[in-house]
């Protein structure tokens, strides 16, 4: 009885078990998923009435130039901290969960 040879989980089993339990927290939090997209879509709409008719302007001046690329910096920060923010605030939500596995061996 004590010859018992412990296994760690596989890469794909904990894909699998992480992939799971994500899925089941999107089916049951539609309030956060819908949350998620409308503020995807007022940003989004906030950015575009920011810098409306920026590319309008002639780009052989400077300032022009300046604004095309804010623009560009903006949107492009937009979506990285949109896309990594939810993600972020989850960590500390899935903690007990995540040391529960740990500790049952889940992961390796």
């Amino acid at each position: 009885m004590g010859d018992v040879e412990k296994r760690s989980a596989t890469m794909l089993t904990q894909l699998n078990l992480l992939y799971t339990r994500e899925l089941r927290n999107v089916r049951r939090d539609v309030g956060a998923v819908a949350a998620r997209f409308g503020l995807t879509i007022f940003l989004a709409v906030l950015m575009g009435i920011i810098f409306f008719e920026v590319g309008d302007t002639d780009s052989a001046v400077p300032q022009n130039v300046q604004s095309h690329f804010g623009a560009l910096v903006m949107i492009m920060i937009m979506s990285m901290f949109g896309t990594a923010q939810p993600a972020l605030l989850a960590f500390p939500e899935e903690r007990p969960v995540f040391l529960r596995e740990y500790s049952t061996s889940h992961y390796s």
